[in-house]
């Protein structure tokens, strides 16, 4: 038994070193992709600014259109929004208050779990 313990342990420690090891190499290339993100939204500013600036909508590539598109999306339900148009609608703050609180409760929870790897960081010391 205790053998199999041995066994058990050192497979665990194999197993986080690798995990700790994919860890580093994913945020590595986050740290990369940010930079990427990063840069490519410098030009995508220049490049939407350019075309608004010549009324032009699309643009032709070699391998494709190039398209100036605009989206428009709603904000999230908020407790506030909700209570206010409530508050409209039944013209009865205390209603209100009751009917979102409801509402809010009735939301689903969900639950996920994952590893989350915290890394600790050098203290500078105070030079003497």
């Amino acid at each position: 038994m205790a053998e199999e313990n041995e066994i058990d342990e050192k497979r665990f420690k194999e197993i986080v070193i690798a995990w700790v090891g994919l860890d580093d190499q994913l945020r590595k290339l986050s740290e990369k992709m940010r930079d990427i993100r990063n840069e490519k939204k410098q030009f995508e500013e220049y490049i939407l600014e350019f075309m608004e600036k010549c009324d032009e909508d699309t643009v032709t590539l070699h391998n494709g259109l190039l398209k100036r598109n605009v989206a428009q999306a709603k904000g999230s339900l908020k407790e506030d929004v909700i209570q206010e148009a409530i508050r409209e609608i039944m013209k009865d703050n205390e209603k209100a208050f009751e009917m979102t609180q409801m509402i809010m409760d009735k939301r689903p929870i969900t639950e996920r779990v994952s590893l989350k790897r915290t890394i600790k960081k050098e203290r500078k010391g105070k030079a003497t």
